[in-house]
């Protein structure tokens, strides 16, 4: 057992004399401005793409998980999209709609009566919510674009580059075009 706690103690010591030494080398790199060049160094362009693949969300998936629960104050495309305040922005919107919507007189219209024009706003309000559900799955499709941008341009320094298809029916002829921009 003396032995073995002998022969730990020996390799323990060894390993703490290296590191050390590695740390006081690279401490000194790191202190003179070196430190961002030994980075960027080690980081190659396919890493980088591979981290960009792994980190980058799907502008379909925020739309389908926004228009799967429309439901006020449950945002899961925002959330998706990290997003949230503009979720909120569309929720406090769609509950002035709401309570806009309680507030007008659902009176029922009888044979005598004259037509109820407080009937008519609360049929454009109905549309305006659902108008809203769906400017709130349109705006967490186009967040998650913003946020698949911005990683692009935080990893690689330069803006993302645009796709297209374009297919013509007449000439059955697809057409694949990429613009990117030449800085």
């Amino acid at each position: 057992m003396k032995k073995y706690f002998l022969l730990v103690l020996l390799l323990s010591l060894c390993f703490t004399q290296r590191g050390e030494r590695w740390k006081n080398r690279f401490k000194n790199d790191f202190n003179k401005g070196n430190r961002n060049k030994l980075e960027l160094q080690q980081i190659s362009d396919e890493a980088k793409m591979l981290f960009y693949q792994i980190e980058k969300i799907s502008p379909e998936k925020a739309a389908l998980y926004q228009f799967a629960l429309p439901v006020p104050f449950v945002n899961l495309g925002f959330a998706y999209s990290d997003s949230w305040n503009k979720g909120l922005k569309w929720d406090i919107l769609l509950l002035a709609c709401l309570v806009k919507g309680n507030d007008i007189d659902w009176g029922e219209k009888t044979a005598g009566s004259p037509v109820n024009p407080d009937k008519d706003l609360g049929q454009n309000l109905k549309s305006v919510v659902v108008g809203i559900a769906f400017l709130k799955m349109f705006d967490a499709y186009q967040s998650a674009e913003k946020y698949n941008n911005q990683l692009f341009k935080r990893v690689f320094k330069r803006k993302r580059p645009n796709f297209s298809m374009n297919h013509s029916k007449k000439d059955n002829l697809t057409q694949l075009t990429m613009s990117y921009p030449l800085n």
